[in-house]
């Protein structure tokens, strides 16, 4: 099958929908499929010199539709690339490349069939949802565009979380399917990490080293994790912390706020800021050198972080919100917190940190969690059944898809792994 995913960026830009189609990329390519992702300029500050495992072709100024920075004029070079490579799929990530996927798709010769995917974190009570954008009522007009009246014969969910927010953005039921991302629970694994993975992590050789790994944006929950460490309660614990993450952030003052005061205090020797240092190839290993994860985001659509750390049986520590707690059971397959403030997260911290019993409790439950429920390989599978069934019926009936699918309906699915993993 040829297939095209479209993303506004990828590796070595670190983000949700940037590894969701690498993951997509690298391993369907693996099973024999002709995979295109086709992509976005990189950013001046980022070499182009990455060997990717699949073919990348990319169109200058396609990732500034995400920040509503790009003249019409893109959707030129965009139709042409596509018109070329006559896929039989295309798959499309997150809302604005989807929008401009839909003004040229009645003209692609086919045509091809279309999945869309949604990454953006959907977060009402705070009056965000696109990033780039900085205007709620105008990121609703949009993103209830796309999934009212855009072009797409099949919606793909990577959450319950993103699944509710669909249908709840006006997405016809019928077009849902929910498939729960995954991760390769073969190179997630537990394991021991090679020495120097740890000394770049934790150069002082501390007993016990905390994982942050992520963007450094508000609500990923780094100033908690910061005041935690400076609280009475870990003050004087041999306690270090990696935050592992990346230049390309949305939130470029908050990322300098968090530098300086890294920098200006006495956080400067008990933290390591590593900034684009790892691979993803790296990064089972960064886990594994690790004694607990961190993951105190407010607000996630899925949070692969969290399950990446579970496959490779290392405790997690993780706020209990939406998304995250699709996996995240409090005492089994991790320690919830409920609120931001570092007494709450240092007390937090100390209680796993301190039993070793409870830590390799959960390190375990986890481990079984992530293989059981959340493969990567089962994902590939099931995605490559949705793509196998919207080529045949627009093959078969056009633009007409029809309710009666190969796939189960995504309401079908439980809401939660607890209801029948157990």
């Amino acid at each position: 099958m040829k297939i095209c995913i479209v993303t506004r960026a990828l590796y070595p830009v670190i983000g949700g929908s940037e590894t969701y189609a690498y993951n997509l990329g690298e391993y369907l390519n693996d099973r024999g499929h002709q995979v295109v992702v086709v992509t976005s300029d990189l950013p001046s500050h980022y070499r182009d010199d990455h060997d990717y495992p699949f073919e990348v072709a990319r169109v200058a100024g396609l990732s500034d539709f995400n920040s509503l920075r790009a003249p019409l004029s893109v959707l030129i070079p965009f139709h042409q690339l596509l018109k070329r490579l006559r896929p039989d799929v295309i798959h499309v990530q997150s809302v604005f490349p989807g929008i401009a996927l839909t003004l040229i798709a009645d003209t692609l010769p086919g045509p091809p069939a279309i999945v869309f995917t949604d990454h953006n974190t959907p977060m009402p009570q705070q009056r965000r949802w696109i990033s780039g954008v900085n205007c709620y009522e105008v990121e609703l007009a949009f993103g209830q565009f796309m999934f009212k009246r855009g072009t797409y014969d099949a919606a793909l969910t990577p959450s319950r979380r993103f699944h509710d927010w669909a249908l709840r953005r006006g997405a016809p039921p019928e077009k849902l399917h929910l498939i729960r991302h995954g991760v390769d629970v073969n190179r997630f694994s537990p394991g021991v990490a090679p020495r120097e993975i740890r000394r770049a992590l934790c150069p002082g050789g501390t007993k016990t080293l905390l994982l942050a790994p992520g963007r450094v944006v508000r609500r990923k929950g780094i100033t908690g994790i910061l005041d935690a460490l400076s609280s009475p309660l870990l003050a004087s614990t041999d306690v270090h912390l990696a935050i592992t993450t990346t230049r390309n952030t949305s939130e470029p003052a908050f990322f300098e706020e968090v530098r300086s005061r890294i920098d200006g205090s006495a956080l400067r020797d008990r933290v390591t800021l590593l900034v684009d240092t790892f691979t993803p190839d790296e990064m089972p290993d960064v886990y594994r050198a690790s004694d607990c994860v961190l993951f105190l985001s407010d607000a996630e659509g899925f949070g692969l972080v969290g399950i990446e750390a579970l496959a490779c049986g290392v405790p997690l520590i993780a706020r209990e919100s939406k998304g995250i707690n699709e996996y995240l059971v409090h005492g089994e397959t991790g320690w919830a917190v409920q609120g931001d403030s570092g007494h709450e997260i240092g007390a937090a911290i100390r209680r796993v940190c301190e039993d070793g019993e409870l830590r390799a409790a959960m390190a375990r439950t986890g481990r079984r969690l992530a293989v059981a429920e959340f493969s990567l390989a089962a994902m590939i599978r099931k995605i490559e059944r949705l793509y196998a069934v919207v080529v045949e019926q627009k093959r078969v009936f056009g633009s007409r898809i029809l309710a009666d699918r190969a796939l189960e309906p995504a309401g079908a699915a439980t809401g939660s792994w607890a209801e029948g993993w157990r």
